[in-house]
């Protein structure tokens, strides 16, 4: 399986000559998650941002509505900032189906 990791603003590291940082995935085959996270921390340490499966990554481009749902969840238990953002947030998976 493939796993997918991004890099924050500040992570930067040359692998083999190749660079790896806030503007590239890198990917990694691995037999699970736990053993592409694995590799990841011994390629980077802990300077690299997310993972993801390949269920969580589509066509090249992070599936940003499975990655919306969770925050809605944890909203729903700050009414007032709920109010605030979900209604910003419905809009743009709605925006995102749209699209795919």
């Amino acid at each position: 399986m493939k796993i997918y990791i991004t890099f924050g603003q500040d992570h930067k590291h040359t692998v083999y000559g190749k660079t790896f940082d806030k503007n590239c995935v890198a990917i990694i085959e691995a037999e699970d998650e736990a053993e592409g996270r694995n590799m990841a921390f011994k390629l980077f340490d802990n300077k690299w941002c997310y993972s993801y499966t390949e269920a969580t990554w589509r066509d090249g481009k992070l599936d940003i509505i499975s990655q919306l749902d969770p925050i809605l969840d944890r909203l729903e238990k700050d009414k007032a900032l709920y109010e605030k953002l979900s209604s910003a947030i419905l809009y743009i998976k709605h925006v995102i189906k749209e699209n795919s």
